[in-house]
C-alpha cells in the first residue's frame, strides 16, 4: 500500500487516502522514515539489502550466467558463510536474476542435401567421446558468449577475443561442483602443489 500512496500523495492528501485504506498515517510515515533512513529498517531488511549488492556483483562478475547455487557457492568463497541458499534464490527471483540456460532455439538455417559438404581441411578423426565433449563445449559457448551478446556481433575478431575471454574465465574462474566448487586452474596447482610436497616429505 505505500507504493500506492506514494503514486498519489501529489493528487490527494495522505491523512485522506489512509482513511479509505486500510493502513494508519503513522504506519505510512514509518515506512517512509524507513526507506529514508536504511538505518532504521529491521536488521533482516538491511542483510537482506547488502546481500542484494553482493549478488548483483557476483552475477554480474560471472558473465550473468550463474544461477542461484553458484552465486550461493561464490559468495560463500568470497565472505565465508553469508547466507543460506533459500534467501540467494529468493532474492535473485525479486531482482529478476537468472543463469544462462542451454535450450533448443529454432533453426535459422537448414543444410542443403543435394549440395556436398565441405572439405574437413584438419581431416579430423573424433570418436564419439571426442564429439559429445566438443559439442558440449561448443554449445556452453553459444549459451554463454554467443547468445549473451545484445544484438549482431560487429564482426569476428569480436567473437574470438569474447570467446578467448570466456575460456580464461571458464578456466580461472568458473566454479565446478564436481572438483569442489573451485575453478580447475586452482584444482590443478593445487593438485601440483600437493605433489610437491609429497616428494619434499619424501
Amino acid at each position: 500500500m505505500v507504493p500506492f500512496i506514494d503514486d498519489y500523495r501529489g493528487v490527494y492528501v495522505v491523512g485522506p487516502i489512509c482513511r479509505v485504506l486500510p493502513i494508519a498515517p503513522s504506519t505510512y510515515d514509518a515506512a517512509e522514515a524507513r526507506q529514508t533512513d536504511p538505518a532504521r529498517r529491521s536488521n533482516r531488511d538491511q542483510r537482506a539489502s547488502a546481500l542484494r549488492d553482493a549478488i548483483q556483483q557476483v552475477w554480474a562478475a560471472n558473465r550473468c550466467v550463474y544461477g542461484a547455487r553458484k552465486v550461493w557457492r561464490q559468495l560463500w568463497r568470497e565472505d565465508g558463510p553469508v547466507a543460506l541458499l533459500c534467501p540467494v534464490e529468493r532474492l535473485m527471483r525479486q531482482m529478476g536474476l537468472q543463469g544462462a540456460v542451454r535450450g533448443c532455439r529454432p533453426k535459422m538455417t537448414a543444410a542443403d542435401p543435394d549440395q556436398p559438404s565441405p572439405a574437413d581441411c584438419a581431416q579430423r578423426d573424433f570418436s564419439s567421446y571426442d564429439n559429445a565433449l566438443a559439442e558440449t563445449e561448443i554449445g556452453l559457448s553459444k549459451t554463454e558468449v554467443i547468445r549473451q551478446h545484445d544484438g549482431p556481433w560487429p564482426h569476428l575478431v569480436a567473437v574470438e577475443f569474447a570467446v578467448l575471454d570466456w575460456v580464461d574465465g571458464f578456466n580461472h574462474q568458473r566454479l565446478f561442483e564436481p572438483i569442489g566448487d573451485m575453478p580447475s586452474a586452482e584444482a590443478e596447482a593445487n593438485f601440483y602443489d600437493t605433489i610437491a610436497e609429497s616428494a619434499r616429505v619424501a
